[in-house]
């Protein structure tokens, strides 16, 4: 009881830090893509668009590397192992979902209405809120509560498959946001680098095991999308130290939540509106605009007990 009372004092002492500014820095650099691969590669390939700098990109970039999707996908698992890191280094899982909890009632809303809208990444988090809920009884014991839930979504794609595919196929990457809370485990010492990274890579089992079984996901790259995804926050982690902290860096990142939920009911909306009779790099540039500015604005917008 005592060793469990000092290791459950340890974790709560690392949760009051702050997330890494290499964190930070890593989910920056994923809005960009974001709001390239969906308002850019996305609606222009909807509308009969191949601009040579987008071909060339994907002839001399995503096949190459193996990153499919023109780096959305790539982009939204960096998200995602980000937010799986943060929300087990918060002390309530609840209040960390609820960070995203605005931006994914706009993002469901939409889609409820017939506007497209990026609805999946917000129901990851949403599965993940509630793992860690669950689980909180077993916090003492990080080994035994990620692996509860490594299980769960594994169990959950097994039973969900065999009944609905589309659901299935987002519901494996449930294991990011795992992933990411088993590196910050690592990170605090709660778990070795080698448990951390036998976790991670159960995790990644998941995700080459729905692909080798759900024709959807032949030619996507998945498996390998993860794999630079994980790659790219255990880079940042300890590299982004000083970009990290830059106004305008954790500015993106604040705003990202925002950004993922507006890009098809603000962003794509606009586009579809501009289209024919604008050129198709204004009407790209228009559509990440208005995206932006949508996300900046109601960002702003006063929360209760004034957190946002």
């Amino acid at each position: 009881m005592a060793e469990r009372a000092r290791v459950m004092d340890e974790l709560d002492r690392e949760r009051a830090q702050p997330m890494p500014p290499g964190l930070v820095l890593a989910a920056a650099l994923a809005v960009p893509f974001v709001l390239y691969s969906y308002l850019g590669g996305l609606w222009l390939n909807q509308h009969g668009y191949s601009p040579r700098v987008l071909v060339a990109v994907r002839e001399w970039v995503n096949r190459p590397l193996g990153v499919g999707e023109d780096f959305g996908v790539l982009a939204l698992c960096v998200l995602l192992l980000v937010a799986g890191y943060a929300g087990a280094a918060d002390r309530s899982p609840v209040r960390a979902a609820w960070s995203v909890g605005l931006p994914a009632v706009v993002a469901v809303g939409a889609a409820a209405l017939g506007a497209p809208a990026l609805v999946w990444p917000f129901a990851v988090v949403a599965v993940h809120a509630v793992l860690l809920l669950v689980t909180t009884p077993l916090r003492a014991r990080p080994l035994i509560a990620v692996v509860v839930q490594l299980v769960v979504v594994a169990g959950g794609a097994v039973l969900v498959g065999a009944h609905d595919q589309e659901v299935v196929d987002k519901l494996a990457f449930a294991v990011l946001p795992i992933m990411g809370q088993a590196l910050w485990l690592v990170r605090v010492k709660a778990l070795t680098a080698l448990t951390g990274g036998t976790l991670v890579v159960a995790g990644w089992a998941l995700i080459a095991a729905v692909e080798s079984r759900h024709p959807a996901w032949e030619g996507q790259w998945f498996p390998i999308t993860v794999c630079y995804a994980v790659l790219v926050v255990l880079v940042a982690l300890p590299s982004g130290e000083l970009l990290g902290r830059h106004a305008f860096v954790r500015a993106v990142t604040a705003r990202a939540a925002w950004i993922v939920a507006l890009i098809g009911p603000v962003g794509l909306t606009v586009q579809d509106l501009l289209y024919p009779a604008t050129p198709w790099l204004l009407i790209v540039l228009a559509g990440a605009a208005a995206t932006a500015a949508s996300a900046e604005i109601l960002y702003r917008l006063p929360r209760p007990g004034g957190a946002r």
